[in-house]
């Protein structure tokens, strides 16, 4: 988990639980000042980060 309280997960889907080398996620190509559609992901919290609520 990053500083953030979020999930850690390399492009394309793989969850990293207790890290994971970037080299082994899906590779993304960019080119120069060129905008690359369909790279979109988010990171989410953890199930059971607040499962006792707030407290």
């Amino acid at each position: 988990m990053n500083v953030l309280g979020l999930e850690d997960r390399l492009f394309g889907g793989a969850l990293c639980v207790s890290g994971c080398n970037p080299l082994s996620g899906s590779p993304i190509t960019v080119s120069g000042t060129a905008t690359t559609n369909a790279i979109d992901f988010s990171l989410s919290i953890p199930v059971g980060l607040f499962a006792n609520g707030f407290e």
